[in-house]
C-alpha cells in the first residue's frame, strides 16, 4: 500500500498492534487482525472475508509472513 495509507493504520488509537515496516508495509499483531476482522463493514478500515484490508481508497490483498 502507498506511505501515507501504512502511516494512518500504524497510527490507529484502535487497534493496538499494527507496526508500519516502511515501504508501505505493515505488521499486524493477531490481537490488530482479529480486531478488524470484526468491525461493521462500513468502517473506514476492515479486513474483509477474502483477508484483504479495505481502506476508503481501495484494498489491499494481506500476506502472511
Amino acid at each position: 500500500m502507498d506511505e501515507a495509507s501504512a502511516s494512518w493504520l500504524a497510527g490507529l488509537d484502535e487497534p493496538q498492534g499494527i507496526t508500519h515496516l516502511g515501504n508501505g508495509k505493515v505488521r499486524f499483531s493477531q490481537s490488530a487482525y482479529s480486531y478488524l476482522r470484526n468491525v461493521p463493514p462500513h468502517m473506514d478500515v476492515h479486513i474483509d472475508s477474502h483477508d484483504r484490508i479495505c481502506l476508503s481508497e481501495g484494498s489491499y490483498q494481506l500476506t502472511r509472513s
